[in-house]
């Protein structure tokens, strides 16, 4: 049984592929899965994970300077034309789109190859703020065209779950949940952030994890923290705002932006702050619905949570009490911020347990291969 997996990145820091491949390598449920991404970096072409996974990454068409919709396309084809030719003589059992941008080529290998197609959706991605007007109905009607032939639809949270149900009558979308696979084993403890900011053991280090694009908060943030001076700010990520950070942090001494840690270290190396930062913003049904994978990264480091008011986000929060709730407004958050001291953040470390032990991977991943065993059970 074979198991093809497809996303168009490099394949260098994407936790939830890894996760999901890693549970179904450990029980066995392909003798080989191969992961498909985007060639680059000069990163290998090859890269055997472990006895059961491979990267494989592919080349395509180099448009560099060229950032509109049609290159976009021109390069997602080609590079899909590439991915074809690169399996012409490899059968499969089971083809994962982990994008709607790939979910027709999935459905072409699917049809092709007399393989199952799966959708493993990371997003709401016919309703992000990118995705609009007429590129927002082409997006909708290839979903709703392809996601009839797929045998199994996964989603990150319950609203996203039931958006699908009520706008294409998809049944029974699975919910697989963005959580750390082994909490009790964070791996290895990457950039002790206390050390490279030189943060007094007083100072209270809030963590920002993950890409610095717009929709985040992130110019928000910078200017809560150039007024709150006794309080450090760390972005450990890149992205299209890290020249916005970076010119902040030249002139703030209590903010700094970090390069990202490998996925293995992300946990331990967030042990080193004192509360975590997730505030997407609500600018569109995407970001509403969302769970993200670095909340409960920074709730697994042991880190309460400075969170936006989002569906998803708020039940939680509001459920444990292991974090706090961001005003809208730049005052409010500067107020909630500089209020904020270490007996309080200590006070929510009990919630923050209560919450680590209600969710937990090993509960997502036996959702996860009870619907691959009863798919591949079916005729």
């Amino acid at each position: 049984m074979r198991n093809l997996h497809i996303y168009p990145s490099l394949l260098t820091h994407e936790s939830r592929i890894l996760r999901i491949t890693k549970t179904l390598a450990d029980a066995r449920i392909f003798k080989e899965i191969i992961i498909i991404g985007i060639a680059g970096n000069n990163l290998p072409a090859f890269e055997q994970l472990d006895s059961v996974r491979t990267f494989r990454r592919v080349r395509g068409i180099p448009l560099e300077g060229h950032r509109g919709l049609l290159a976009k396309a021109l390069r997602l084809s080609h590079w899909s034309v590439s991915v074809l030719r690169s399996i012409k003589d490899t059968s499969v059992d089971c083809v994962n789109a982990h994008s709607l941008s790939v979910l027709p080529l999935c459905l072409v290998i699917s049809f092709w190859k007399g393989a199952r197609l799966i959708y493993d959706t990371h997003e709401l991605e016919t309703e992000t703020s990118g995705s609009g007007g007429v590129r927002r109905i082409l997006a909708r009607l290839v979903e709703r065209v392809c996601i009839r032939y797929c045998r199994l639809l996964f989603v990150v949270s319950a609203s996203i779950a039931d958006w699908y149900q009520q706008q294409y009558s998809a049944s029974q979308p699975i919910v697989i949940r963005n959580i750390p696979d082994d909490p009790s084993n964070p791996g290895d403890s990457g950039i002790d952030l206390r050390a490279a900011t030189s943060a007094s053991d007083a100072s209270v280090i809030f963590l920002f994890l993950g890409g610095l694009i717009e929709g985040r908060s992130i110019a928000r943030l910078l200017e809560v923290f150039e007024q709150c001076s006794d309080q450090v700010l760390v972005f450990q990520g890149e992205g299209r705002l890290a020249g916005l950070v970076d010119s902040y942090a030249q002139r703030c001494p209590n903010i700094f932006r970090m390069k990202p840690v490998p996925p293995a270290q992300v946990i331990g190396s967030a042990k080193s702050a004192d509360v975590g930062i997730c505030l997407t913003e609500p600018v569109c049904l995407s970001h509403e619905f969302s769970l993200p994978n670095k909340f409960f990264e920074y709730l697994f480091a042991g880190l309460p949570v400075l969170a936006s008011r989002l569906i998803e986000l708020e039940r939680v929060v509001q459920a444990f009490g292991c974090g706090w709730l961001a005003s809208s407004s730049t005052d409010g958050l500067t107020t909630l911020v500089k209020s904020l001291r270490r007996e309080e953040i200590t006070s929510k470390q009990a919630a923050v347990r209560d919450a680590t032990r209600t969710f937990s991977w090993q509960n997502e991943a036996e959702r996860l291969l009870t619907a691959y065993r009863l798919m591949l059970d079916e005729k």
